[in-house]
């Protein structure tokens, strides 16, 4: 794992022991690489059980949903959306 998804997971697993039970922490950066995206939440899911993904469309206005089209993250990406990269998944702890 790159150094930078280190850190990120890191920062994340830290953040998350401050959530309590129906808390939200929101894992955002500003890339589209796998290894910082959904690298870090795989990775992060797997260590942290007590947590899932919540989808953020109904939270979003309605332009902004369809950057959430899995229901789980927002992502921008440049070559789409003529905007840097970015990526954005809202975390509950169950």
């Amino acid at each position: 794992m790159p150094r930078a998804a280190e850190s990120a997971l890191s920062i994340l697993s830290s953040a998350a022991r401050y959530v309590e039970e129906g808390g939200v922490v929101v894992y955002s950066v500003c890339t589209f690489t796998p290894e910082e995206t959904t690298g870090v939440l795989t990775r992060f899911l797997e260590s942290h059980p007590d947590f899932r993904v919540d989808d953020p469309r109904p939270l979003l206005p309605e332009p902004a949903r369809e950057l959430a089209a899995d229901g789980r993250a927002l992502a921008t990406w440049p070559q789409r959306h003529g905007c840097d990269g970015f990526f954005a998944v809202r975390l509950v702890r169950k």
